[in-house]
């Protein structure tokens, strides 16, 4: 019997020892597992995800049971503690999926041109919720940063086009054309090339490098575009000048003034012949094309014709034997022109004369009867300027055509009865700058 009783002492001593080292491994655990959920908490993992593992560290709280034999035969924390690695895992899924749609919703939003690589790398180095969450935080700031700037780019440059500068892609496109017009025409497109390469760098910068650069691009591809179109208008207009030329001559040549041009454009043409040099030969074109079509109207260059010493301040001289008239200002001329005088029955007087009388209209009565091979009806005429006390005018004649004026007009169709015939712009011109008393000299 006593036996029995020391045996059944000695087994209460051992369960007694190893309570006691339960209870110690329990309270172990158990704050072990509160740290656990404390880091979960402070690494961001919702309090919502971690409810469960809380309810079951609760749970085991109030078991104190378990601090005998079932504390001997298994860790009543290990289920708590998987809840809660659960629950942080889950977490951190969630956080980087919400980060990387947030990033993917930034790209949509902001387009091509945005520097990604410090979000890339934030995303690659996050390990808790709390990281990802910092990191949505940065895209959405970068959203609102970009968004912002966007706007200020796109009030800028007119807008945006699937995201770029609107003005900037425009004129990319519009140098482009430009580029390949000028190439073809064998002309100096560098500039031009220059600028379409630096617009194609500058649409793949960010917004807020672009928004910066914006003046200085788009100064120098206004500047290259002007450039380029002027040198490209200029050859063209050239060309057409040139084109211009044959017929331009033919009826100078005509006109018996072909020899005055024909220097000037056999020489233009030899500078224009290799196609780009008419570039450089467009204003000189241009000169003489304008003085071939002044010649065809009656205006001729005054080129070559000398100053008077001695002249009147203004004199007008009549050259009857080229049908020509040259105007005079203090001597020098400043105007030429075809004209029609008298006819051989009626030649205009040669002489110094001076202007007497003006009008700017005047009605012309024939002083011979209608039966008469030299009577005419009666006929207005302008800018009308008396210089010759018979009735001799210097004034406009409507029913004479330009191609009837010129060298052996006094003998055609259209010859006067003693009067100068101008034509329209020239007698408009004299009348405004010829005044009473104005010098006349009628030469063989």
């Amino acid at each position: 019997m006593r036996a029995a009783i020391r045996i059944a002492a000695g087994v209460a001593g051992v369960a007694l020892l190893c309570g006691a080292l339960n209870t110690s491994d329990y309270y172990l655990r158990a704050a072990q597992l509160e740290n656990h959920l404390a880091r979960a908490r402070a690494q961001g993992v919702p309090a919502s995800m971690l409810a469960r593992a809380d309810a079951s560290l609760a749970a085991l709280r109030s078991w104190p049971r378990a601090l005998t034999s079932m504390a001997v035969i298994a860790d009543p924390f290990r289920g708590p503690e998987e809840l809660a690695n659960q629950a942080r895992a889950q977490a951190i899924v969630a956080a980087r999926a919400h980060a990387e749609d947030d990033l993917t919703t930034l790209q949509q939003k902001v387009g091509p041109s945005w520097d990604e690589n410090d979000l890339r790398t934030a995303l690659a180095r996050a390990q808790t919720p709390t990281d990802y969450r910092r990191l949505s935080a940065a895209i959405d700031l970068q959203r609102r940063q970009a968004a912002a700037t966007m706007a200020a780019l796109g009030l800028a440059s007119g807008g945006l086009q699937n995201g770029l500068p609107l003005d900037v892609v425009t004129h990319l496109k519009e140098l482009q054309t430009l580029a390949g017009s000028l190439g073809q025409a064998g002309l100096d497109d560098g500039a031009v090339l220059q600028a379409a390469s630096d617009a194609r760098w500058y649409l793949t910068l960010t917004y807020p490098t672009m928004l910066g650069l914006h003046p200085t691009l788009t100064k120098e591809v206004d500047a290259a575009q002007t450039s380029g179109q002027q040198t490209l208008g200029a050859y063209n207009q050239a060309r057409s000048l040139l084109s211009q030329l044959p017929a331009l001559l033919a009826r100078a040549d005509g006109l018996g003034l072909g020899s005055s041009f024909d220097a000037s454009a056999q020489s233009l043409r030899a500078q224009s012949a290799s196609g780009p040099g008419a570039v450089s030969s467009e204003g000189a074109l241009a000169q003489l094309v304008q003085q071939l079509r002044a010649a065809a109207s009656g205006s001729l260059p005054v080129a070559g014709v000398g100053c008077i010493a001695g002249a009147a301040p203004k004199l007008i001289v009549v050259h009857v034997l080229t049908q020509q008239l040259i105007a005079y200002n203090n001597g020098c001329p400043w105007l030429r022109s075809l004209i029609t005088t008298g006819r051989p029955q009626l030649p205009t007087d040669e002489g110094n004369f001076h202007i007497f009388y003006k009008a700017p209209a005047y009605r012309m009565v024939s002083p011979w009867p209608p039966a008469s091979g030299l009577w005419y009806p009666p006929t207005w005429v302008y800018d009308a300027m008396e210089f010759v006390g018979d009735g001799t005018f210097l004034h406009t004649a409507d029913w004479e055509p330009q191609s009837a004026f010129g060298p052996g007009s006094e003998y055609g169709g259209y010859a006067s009865h003693g009067c100068v015939h101008l034509q329209d712009q020239i007698a408009a011109q004299l009348y405004a700058w010829a005044d009473l008393g104005t010098s006349v000299d009628v030469t063989a």
